[in-house]
């Protein structure tokens, strides 16, 4: 009894150690890239400064490398998709006329500029310095494109004497973000205008710079409002809807496919927890089988024993 008492408890143990235990850990490597103060006396080390860089198209950034007790050693931005030498110390080595090294005297910053960067500038640069080895340090640049949205879809139904109401959402905008202006293409005129240039009154336009967020608030609503209108945000790539202003009709008649979570502009998440839940049961399974080979063993020694 003694020896099936102690298999069903090695068998527990088993059973109440995590995944990792048995299957063996996983240890990440350890960067040789960078150098800390504590390495080795008289040596190059990295300041903290911000590895990971956003900023939008056209709008000049810096990308900051601080290296403290360089003596006289060189710092070098390499671009890593290509491998190019772009600035070495305070000399720029690239016919791009939008990159160039910044390095104010007797500071230990070496920058990176980036003039009106674009989309294909994203990637990862390198700061070097020039040890033996050398020792370098990746900064990661994502650039990207302002486009409004506006909410409700395509197309905009609503009924004569009601008011509209357009929300327009900017993301990636700048938090100075100049106001956003709206234009309207009226269906029977064909002309493009800004909504509030006209002598129609009962229009007003709300700008959250902030929160990236318009609104169009136009009262009192006759054929006459019917039209393309475009949310146009600087530096940002415009978005339009077509109102249709009719007689006598229900918007929500009209428009029986748009739900509540359509319409506030924050579509319903579909669910998605299969992809987890098949690992899990493979998980529980593979376990099962190692417990029943545990439990077969020890019923074999018992037996044998006995």
């Amino acid at each position: 009894m003694s020896l099936i008492s102690c298999s069903l408890y090695c068998l527990l143990i088993l059973l109440l150690l995590p995944p990792h235990c048995w299957r063996g850990s996983a240890h990440s490597p350890t960067s040789a890239s960078s150098s800390s103060p504590g390495q080795c006396r008289g040596c190059p080390y990295f300041l903290p400064t911000p590895t990971n860089v956003t900023t939008i198209v056209g709008v000049a950034t810096n990308l900051t490398c601080g290296v403290k007790m360089l003596g006289g050693r060189q710092v070098s931005w390499i671009r890593r998709r290509d491998l190019h030498v772009l600035t070495t110390d305070a000399f720029t080595y690239t016919t791009d006329t939008r990159l160039r090294a910044i390095h104010a005297h007797a500071t230990p910053y070496w920058m990176l500029s980036v003039d009106s960067p674009s989309l294909s500038d994203s990637g990862v640069y390198e700061c070097q310095v020039s040890t033996l080895p050398k020792i370098s340090r990746r900064f990661t640049l994502t650039v990207v494109e302002p486009r409004a949205q506006v909410v409700g879809g395509d197309a905009v139904y609503i009924r004569a004497g009601s008011d509209l109401n357009l929300t327009c959402l900017v993301t990636h905008a700048a938090p100075q973000a100049a106001p956003v202006v709206w234009y309207r293409e009226p269906a029977h005129t064909g002309v493009v205008e800004a909504v509030n240039s006209g002598v129609r009154g009962g229009v007003q336009v709300v700008t959250d710079r902030r929160e990236g967020t318009s609104w169009l608030l136009v009262a009192d609503t006759t054929w006459r409002d019917s039209g393309n209108y475009t949310c146009a945000p600087t530096h940002a790539t415009p978005a339009s809807v077509t109102v249709h202003v009719i007689l006598g009709e229900s918007p929500a008649a009209m428009q029986p496919h748009l739900q509540p979570s359509s319409r506030s502009g924050q579509p319903a998440l579909p669910v998605s927890h299969s992809k987890a839940a098949c690992q899990c049961l493979d998980a529980f399974t593979s376990l099962l089988w190692v417990a029943a080979v545990v439990v077969v063993w020890c019923g074999a020694l018992v037996t044998h024993l006995l």
